[in-house]
């Protein structure tokens, strides 16, 4: 009778692992291009946010410049009037917010301070000052205002005739001296330069142009 025997069988093509040292190596390598790749992006990014800000500034730069082009060549705009811009001795002794005759003073319709701010006791406190020229703009609005619409009565206007352009406080309007006549707002702008875009609290703070309106 014979035994089953037992045979055992090799193959000389038997599978074999990575070692630790291999797949440490390999780990290493593989957390490195990683790295790379993340370092590569977050540049990328970057870069991004600077050209979309630098655009951003050019943007409103533009938009600043072209504005106040069209407000300088409105300056002392003043309806038919061509003689006698005044406002009236009670008027000119008042203060509208820069000192006393200042917002009425449309005989003057441009003004300029050279790097200075002569405003920091009263319209423009130091704090709200960074630097740069000072620019007041003052005119009749553009847009006429109907005889029968009421007046307010804290707001100055600007009477336009032939032989006088006047300015004058609601709600009365003044008699008139001849036909044809124009009530117009009386518009006095001021603009220059804040240390803050939005609030004195931001960070960091980014200098913008200011318009304050009288």
């Amino acid at each position: 009778m014979r035994r089953p025997h037992t045979i055992a069988m090799t193959s000389r093509n038997a599978a074999t692992g990575f070692s630790l040292v291999e797949l440490m190596v390999a780990v290493t390598i593989g957390l490195l291009i990683v790295a790379a790749m993340l370092a590569n992006l977050q540049v990328s990014s970057t870069s991004n946010r600077t050209n979309s800000r630098v655009a951003e500034f050019q943007t409103n730069g533009r938009y600043a410049t072209d504005f106040l082009r069209r407000e300088l060549q409105h300056s002392g705009y003043a309806g038919v009037s061509w003689v006698n811009l005044t406002d009236t001795a009670a008027l000119a002794a008042t203060d509208y917010g820069c000192g006393a005759g200042f917002a009425t003073n449309i005989a003057q319709s441009i003004f300029g301070a050279n790097d200075t701010n002569p405003y920091s006791g009263s319209c423009i406190p130091s704090d709200n000052y960074a630097r740069g020229d000072i620019l007041v703009l003052r005119r009749a609005g553009l847009d006429l205002i109907p005889a029968a619409t009421a007046l307010s009565a804290t707001t100055l206007y600007f009477r336009s005739e032939y032989v006088r352009g006047s300015v004058f406080l609601g709600p009365t309007r003044p008699a008139a001296l001849q036909t044809p006549i124009e009530d117009h707002l009386l518009e006095t702008d001021v603009y220059y330069i804040s240390p803050w875009t939005n609030s004195s609290t931001e960070d960091p703070k980014v200098p913008a142009l200011y318009r304050m309106t009288l």
